[in-house]
């Protein structure tokens, strides 16, 4: 399909929040910091929806747009950025993963989320595990950079 400018684009990539279920786990020391959040691939409806705010270190968002819908071409700029803590973001491409959340003091388990083909986590506050529920599963993984290794980017929980 030829590029269209935007003919498109803004109308199906728009967030369509009503339509689109996202589920956010808060901490139940501070009810107002938020420490997980869960996307499951059959509430990606239409539209696009940001997951994350902005101002987080992990932008994530997702999308389910109509065929031959075109994002501009661009690139992203350079620009330093300062983050003071890792977050992470699985997706599972097959297979089920059982995802523990924790809260904020690394002891509380808040959930028990299990996720499948499709599904998202992302963690951005407390202590987090996953196990793998099916032989071969699979899944994709994003945290922000630079990476300076175990020692210095987590601890055992």
């Amino acid at each position: 399909m030829a590029f269209t400018p935007n003919k498109d684009y803004k109308n199906d990539l728009k967030d369509k929040s009503s339509n689109l279920e996202m589920r956010e786990i808060y901490s139940k020391i501070d009810s107002k910091r938020l420490v997980s959040v869960v996307k499951r691939k059959k509430d990606i409806t239409s539209g696009r929806q940001d997951l994350t705010d902005v101002e987080r270190e992990l932008q994530v968002a997702a999308c389910n747009v109509k065929e031959g819908i075109i994002t501009k071409p661009h690139r992203h700029l350079p620009q330093k950025r300062l983050t003071e803590k890792t977050h992470e973001s699985i997706v599972v491409v097959k297979g089920k993963v059982e995802s523990i959340i924790y809260d904020i003091d690394n002891k509380t388990v808040l959930e028990k989320v299990e996720l499948g083909e499709g599904d998202c986590l992302i963690a951005l506050d407390g202590g987090h595990s996953h196990t793998s529920l099916e032989e071969n599963t699979l899944f994709y993984e994003f945290k922000n950079g630079p990476y300076h290794g175990v020692e210095k980017d987590r601890e055992a929980i």
